[in-house]
């Protein structure tokens, strides 16, 4: 066989692993043996554990039956291969005992877990095993039925949770770990002694049974940890006889086997994947839509379903080959994949056909933003070998509640509008009612108003003062924008900023904000000794467009601002998408002598190597890790861990939303030196800032006086 056919055995378990958030990693570092057989009993993958345990590597296991290669012997190969037989044959998931022999010539013993894989529509696909080695269990229990003294001395220090039941299946005696685990129980609200798994019912019948028949008993149980989270114990009942072979006792051991069970979960929710795309499949989309329209109607709150149909999908298949189609279909999902929000739920339902389902929505017309943002991603050409092809999409619209309470029935609906649109032929997207079409043009409304306010007309700009943590004085303020909204009022940046982006309005609303907030800085810094700062936000439209480095040169010399009063905040993933465009950006900005921040520090992304990729001044911590710092230990420490990080890199630190004395009292102990929230100051209008930081001056000077 073939390198390259070996690793066609292998290629589906280890793929989708390293496409999963933990899945290749545990697998390769987990003690446990992870083989995954296909229905003919032959390996198709296996860990390194497995590669450690039996000296074999992957030219000489792979696409081989155990009988064919393996350390095991031939009777222990055979008995193997009728334990997978069986699993496959009737789907009941098994657990067995076995004694191997190591590469070392040592003997060892495994627990087996094995259990039937599937494919989405329900066939069996595969057999999973997963053997963790209880060598060390097994040789306690021979000592301990050989030497009772030996037996305390072990269990007393067992992680394994271990006790003993008498004839009336009273529990007699419990080691540590298992105490732990009652006494938690007990807080639970538990009562009898066997309250320690989720059925104690069922527990209390196995005990009798072993009782009855002598034999030994292994089960998996359902319980709770001592911390609360449900969990899965592995359960040995083991009998104790006297010198007449009557059972006088029964003896248990326990152990938490939930890691191995959630890996074996992870496994199987690989078959939710859609295989060619990597998104979610129908599968997957028909177990978690439930559960999202489900809180959704806990919170009155309304989900948007959208079906996505490709146009002329067929006529690439039939003029460029199958392959090129499947091409194509990837780079699509790509593509609606940057369309989409993290917690949106993207779906591949099969052919040329996807669903996008979005929750939180503040109103129907968030979807229209979302179908023309896929609309223009798709305009793109994508190439294809040596052609490129355009992408067009008809869309078919639903909103839950309105428009059905049931995942089939939004399905339906969204199907049917998005009929509709392909019928319309000009029309890219439709609405499944007549209501929510109205809703999209209430967006075209909007839009056209924030058309008149693009050059500042009916657009506000607010300041939050900035502090400093030791002494109250103000040191500076962000600029926050507001838009007076003709007949809607006085709108927050969430209810118009993603309108701006989508339409690229965002450009010239972003150099009126740079130019005013310029001419503020100078006017509040004219005669202070010590200057204030001024922080503005930019959006990754303006930053993307060559010309901002000129537009903010070109407005420093009209208001004869000082670019070290200036501070511009921008966000992790623009530095991270758009590495190489924004870093020279970013650069002529600080040539100019303007300082960077990032803004919303730590909210969603983990790489922190562009902080010494980028010349950044400062960071903002967001105010999701400010808001639960007093009553969430993890909470406190990830702030402690930025302002780490902000201190040995030397940068500014400024907190977000503090909002009582306790945050910003464990803020200050953690050496966090500046702050913004309602604590201090609510955001002002210029005159009121005005006021607020002569007050603040002269307290200042009252306190040096």
């Amino acid at each position: 066989m073939t390198v390259e056919a070996m690793h066609d055995l292998g290629a589906g378990l280890p793929e989708e692993c390293a496409r999963c958030a933990v899945g290749e990693s545990v697998l390769r570092r987990t003690p446990d043996i992870v083989v995954r057989y296909d229905l003919a009993l032959c390996r198709t993958y296996a860990n390194r554990a497995f590669e450690y345990h039996s000296g074999l590597r992957p030219l000489q296991y792979l696409g081989r039956r155990p009988s064919e290669a393996s350390n095991l012997s031939a009777a222990q190969a055979r008995e193997l291969e009728a334990l997978l037989a069986d699993v496959g044959r009737d789907g009941i998931p098994r657990s067995r005992d076995v004694r191997w022999t190591g590469v070392n010539g040592q003997p060892r013993w495994f627990c087996l877990l094995v259990s039937l894989d599937r494919h989405p529509h329900g066939a069996p696909s595969g057999l999973l095993m997963i053997a963790s080695d209880i060598t060390a269990r097994r040789r306690a229990e021979q000592e301990l039925r050989e030497r009772e003294q030996a037996f305390r001395a072990l269990v007393e220090q067992s992680p394994d949770m271990i006790g003993r039941h008498d004839h009336g299946g009273r529990l007699i005696y419990a080691n540590p770990a298992l105490q732990r685990l009652l006494d938690a129980t007990a807080g639970r609200g538990g009562r009898a002694t066997d309250d320690f798994v989720a059925e104690p019912q069922a527990y209390r019948e196995r005990v009798q049974a072993v009782f009855s028949t002598a034999q030994e008993h292994d089960a998996q149980m359902r319980h709770v940890r001592e911390d609360g989270r449900p969990g899965w114990l592995e359960v040995r009942l083991c009998p104790e006889c006297d010198e007449h072979g009557e059972v006088v006792s029964v003896f248990v051991v326990a152990r938490d086997i939930t890691d191995a069970v959630e890996q074996r979960e992870r496994a199987h929710a690989l078959v939710r994947t859609d295989a060619l795309t990597r998104l979610h499949n129908r599968q997957a989309l028909y177990e978690h839509g439930p559960a999202l329209l489900s809180e959704a109607q806990r919170h009155a709150r309304r989900v948007g379903l959208i079906v996505l149909d490709l146009d002329r999908f067929k006529d690439v298949n039939d003029s460029l080959g199958h392959p090129a189609g499947d091409r194509l279909l990837c780079q699509v999902a790509e593509r609606l994949a940057e369309c989409t929000r993290a917690y949106d739920l993207l779906v591949r339902l099969g052919g040329d056909e996807f669903a996008i389902v979005t929750t939180n929505l503040d109103s129907p017309w968030c979807m229209v933003a979302i179908a023309e943002k896929i609309e223009r991603a798709l305009a793109t050409p994508m190439p294809l070998g040596g052609t490129s092809v355009v992408v067009q999409a008809s869309m078919g619209l639903a909103v839950f509640p309105e428009d059905g309470t049931e995942l089939e029935d939004l399905l339906a609906h969204a199907d049917s509008a998005m009929y509709h649109a392909k019928r319309g032929g000009a029309r890219r997207f439709e609405f499944y009612s007549a209501e929510h079409s109205a809703g999209a043009r209430d967006r075209l409304a909007m839009e056209q108003a924030l058309r008149q306010a693009q050059h500042g007309e009916g657009l506000v700009l607010m300041y939050q003062p900035v502090v400093c943590l030791g002494s109250g004085a103000i040191i500076g303020a962000e600029a926050l924008l507001r838009w007076q909204h003709p007949q809607l009022g006085l709108l927050a940046p969430d209810r118009f900023i993603g309108l701006a982006e989508d339409t690229g309005l965002i450009v010239p609303i972003g150099r009126w904000v740079i130019e005013q907030v310029m001419a503020m800085a100078r006017a509040a810094n004219a005669g202070r000794a010590r200057p204030l700062s001024f922080s503005f936000n930019v959006s990754t439209r303006q930053l993307l467009r060559d010309e901002l480095p000129q537009a903010v040169s070109a407005a420093l010399a009209r208001t004869g601002c000082d670019p070290r009063w200036l501070v511009m905040e921008v966000t992790e993933s623009l530095l991270l998408e758009n590495g190489p465009h924004v870093q020279a950006a970013l650069a002529a900005l600080r040539r100019m002598g303007l300082r960077i921040a990032i803004d919303d520090f730590g909210t969603g992304y983990s790489a922190l190597n562009y902080l010494s990729r980028f010349d950044v001044q400062g960071l903002k911590i967001d105010r999701e890790f400010v808001r639960d710092i007093e009553g969430n230990p993890r909470q406190a420490a990830l702030v402690k861990a930025f302002l780490a990080i902000a201190d040995a890199l030397q940068m500014t630190v400024v907190a977000e939303g503090v909002e009582n004395a306790a945050q910003a009292d464990i803020l200050r102990a953690h050496g966090c030196g500046m702050a913004q929230g309602y604590l201090f100051h609510r955001p002002l209008a210029p005159a009121a800032f005005d006021a607020a930081v002569a007050a603040s001056d002269a307290a200042q000077h009252a306190t040096r006086a």
